[in-house]
């Protein structure tokens, strides 16, 4: 395409990578980093959605490799979204690991708002006692080994075990999000 056409087109292309496993998607980010200025203007906007899956993989596989210049043009969403909490997709980490890596904000710019977060989640892990630690480590085992000597079992262990199953996958949800967060400190931590 030209690149007078291409301008018409890129709601169409940015749909085709809401969902990165997507045919082609891979062929569409590496055309649109290339055109980064354009883009971004389609982007702001599309950060702000409520989709998290989309909003992620426009952060990771756009916004990401962009230059400084350009991701100030979306500062303004980034911060938006930083203010969240997203335990699922991460995209308030993602967001501010870019404005951090870009030399958009400081550590000391955000870290009030990183011990806020860090504090949220000891909060709600601190809601889970021991005896469901060691009931959720059972179930994992117990999974395992229906994995390992018969699959066909699997149904019946998570209707048996539905409501453990969901407390156990919140209880990771929220240890991955803590993983994260320290991995974004540790990256961070001494760059101000």
């Amino acid at each position: 395409m030209s690149s007078k056409e291409y301008l018409q087109h890129l709601p169409e292309l940015l749909e085709g990578i809401q969902d990165i496993n997507w045919p082609n998607a891979y062929r569409i980010v590496e055309f649109l980093n290339k055109h980064d200025v354009e883009v971004a203007p389609y982007v702001k906007t599309i950060l702000l959605t409520e989709d998290t899956v989309w909003r992620y993989w426009m952060l990771t596989k756009l916004v990401s490799k962009w230059s400084k210049n350009t991701v100030e043009t979306v500062k303004s969403e980034l911060l938006v979204i930083a203010e969240l909490l997203d335990i699922y997709e991460e995209t308030d980490l993602e967001s501010l690991d870019i404005l951090l890596t870009k030399g958009i904000v400081d550590w000391a710019g955000v870290r009030s708002l990183v011990v806020a977060k860090e504090e949220t989640i000891h909060s709600a892990l601190s809601g889970f006692t021991t005896e469901q630690i060691e009931e959720f480590n059972e179930l994992e085992k117990l999974r395992q080994e229906i994995i390992q000597t018969d699959i066909s079992l699997i149904s019946r262990y998570v209707q048996e075990n539905e409501q453990a199953l969901k407390m156990k996958n919140k209880y990771a949800t929220l240890s991955n999000y803590l993983v994260s967060l320290e991995s974004l400190k540790i990256k961070h931590i001494g760059t101000d």
